[in-house]
């Protein structure tokens, strides 16, 4: 099982973004005979006692056993946004934040990370395609800071690694793990979308 991180740690999965690229709210497509945001949860049950999706108020989205809350409308749309709605909900200090796009999470990955939480007030993976702020734990100690980016105007959500508090994990830090990358691939096309249900059926192979 690894490293159990589960009552210490709430896992928030937004989907309030409006999904431009694909043309619809990415939440709700279909792959593989099921909602995407639906393997998003099943990939974060095993590791939290609490999950937390974060919409838009006029979305329409429920999950027996998930709790559902409303984005704050006081600030333009951002993930960044979405995060600090996430962490005001929280009953624990931490949280992992992931998009309600991203169907291939690893538990042994997530619980990896959560390993360099110690001292710090956020955790983001840095590789080579950059940050991976949406596969990410944040402390509630962030709110603060996040909500005064928000204030100021400042909604790039990459810019979180900026705060001094936050840890970056770098593929140095990777050396000896067996990174499965898929865990941050995220569905924003139809070619995406596509790919996604190749990888299901791959691994469907694989498995007999």
């Amino acid at each position: 099982m690894g490293f159990d991180i589960r009552g210490k740690v709430t896992g928030v999965i937004l989907a309030g973004g409006k999904g431009r690229r694909m043309g619809q709210s990415k939440w709700m497509l279909n792959l593989d005979g099921r909602k995407l945001i639906s393997w998003t949860i099943e990939a974060l049950e095993p590791l939290f006692g609490e999950i937390i999706i974060v919409k838009r108020p006029k979305q329409k989205i429920e999950f027996p056993g998930v709790r559902i809350v409303n984005d704050d409308l006081s600030y333009p749309p951002s993930a960044l946004r979405g995060i600090a709605a996430g962490l005001m909900e929280t009953k624990t200090e931490w949280a992992f934040f992931c998009g309600c796009d991203m169907p291939f999470i690893q538990e042994d990955l997530v619980r990896f990370l959560f390993k360099f939480t110690s001292g710090y007030k956020g955790v983001v993976p840095v590789l080579e395609d950059g940050p991976h702020p949406l596969h990410s734990f944040y402390h509630r100690d962030l709110i603060k800071p996040i909500k005064e980016k928000l204030e100021n105007k400042s909604f790039k959500l990459l810019r979180i690694t900026d705060h001094p508090g936050v840890r970056t994990v770098t593929p140095e830090d990777f050396a000896g793990f067996n990174l499965d990358r898929s865990s941050f691939f995220n569905v924003n096309t139809p070619e995406d979308l596509e790919r996604a249900g190749k990888i299901i059926a791959a691994r469907r192979d694989r498995s007999g």
